[in-house]
């Protein structure tokens, strides 16, 4: 075996392929919950799983006793499972031990001795999250050789708006370039989140047209003038009047605005107008290959490009990361998040 994506897995499970071991594992939690929870809805009928299905947590367990219950055999079923939740959290899951084989001590790990031969009849379902185990470690190996291995990456920031129209395109909906932009800068990397909202809008929708901004803003309840992407927008247009309304409300509705969201936004956009600055072609084509935006998005940088010089932008990367450090109480102890937002929005805009 060996490392696979959870496409790759899901289209084995959905042809009643089970492996015996899956080894689920990485720093994005909702493509391991995705495998785990389709297994568990699948793999056995309601009527099997009281005598057939195991579910162990992390820090409430041990590893001997969750591999005596793989070691089990099924009851009045072709198959067992066992699923280990939150396994970061077992504290002897890297253990070795001492036993005797063949008359001599050896040491062993018994989550990597039952991972190199299985029961044939259990379906094993290991839950690791938000890290990874030591690939320089013989357990990791094993792993990778002898299991279904998900590494479930978190997906870029310039990934989520295609990420949101494949979504939406496997629930038999499409969504305009823009709204799914805007859906990517509102709600960020947090997948669990945007399935929320995706869901929300398909149930809402009551034609099968595209998803369009106007769908976004009334139904996953984004301010039309107040919210990221026109604030963005203003700043990138030198829009100062508009620039500052936005920052005092984003001031008053900090819940809504959260600081370090509004300085990653302003960061991803003068990232790509330095990177834009340094293209040896501008031209469309080759620009938004480049940069990996929507055409749209590569328009707004074109135009910012010549409001913003490469020096000026610097500079506001610069800006952005001394009142990143501010926020968190460097050289600004107790700093209102209101006022350093302020206080960088007026520097942006000199």
């Amino acid at each position: 075996m060996a490392e696979k994506s959870y496409n790759q897995i899901l289209k084995d499970l959905e042809q009643k392929k089970y492996s015996p071991v899956y080894f689920l594992t990485g720093d994005e939690p909702y493509f391991i919950d995705l495998v785990s929870d389709y297994i568990e809805k699948n793999l056995l009928d309601e009527s099997e799983k009281s005598f057939n299905q195991s579910i162990f947590y992390g820090k409430d367990s041990d590893i001997a006793n969750v591999i005596n219950s793989c070691n089990r055999f099924p009851m009045m079923a072709e198959k067992q499972l066992v699923i280990l939740r939150e396994a970061q959290e077992l504290g002897d899951l890297e253990k070795q031990i001492d036993v005797t084989k063949a008359g001599k001590k050896v040491s062993i790990n018994l989550l990597e001795e039952y991972v190199k031969n299985p029961t044939p009849s259990t379906v094993f379902v290991i839950c690791f999250k938000y890290k990874k185990l030591d690939g320089r470690k013989s357990l990791a190996k094993t792993m990778i050789a002898h299991s279904e291995y998900l590494n479930s990456q978190k997906i870029k920031e310039n990934q989520v708006p295609e990420w949101i129209k494949n979504f939406f395109a496997e629930q038999n909906q499409a969504i305009e370039e823009k709204a799914a932009v805007l859906m990517a800068n509102h709600l960020g990397t947090d997948l669990s989140k945007i399935i929320n909202e995706t869901n929300k809008l398909v149930v809402s929708k009551s034609s099968k047209s595209a998803i369009t901004e106007n769908d976004v803003y009334e139904f996953v309840g984004i301010s039309r003038e107040y919210n990221i992407f026109e604030f963005v927008d203003s700043i990138l247009k030198k829009n100062t009047l508009k620039a500052f309304e936005i920052t005092k409300y984003f001031g008053e509705h900090p819940k809504e605005n959260p600081f370090p969201q509004t300085i990653a936004m302003l960061f991803s956009n003068f990232s790509n107008l330095i990177t834009y600055h340094n293209l040896p072609d501008k031209s469309g084509k080759a620009g938004i290959a480049a940069l990996r935006v929507a055409p749209f998005v590569f328009e707004k940088i074109a135009f910012s490009s010549r409001i913003y010089s490469y020096e000026k932008c610097a500079e506001i990367i610069h800006l952005l990361r001394i009142y990143d450090l501010k926020f968190k109480g460097v050289d600004a102890y107790n700093a209102d998040p209101a006022d350093l937002l302020l206080e960088l929005v007026y520097q942006i805009l000199l």
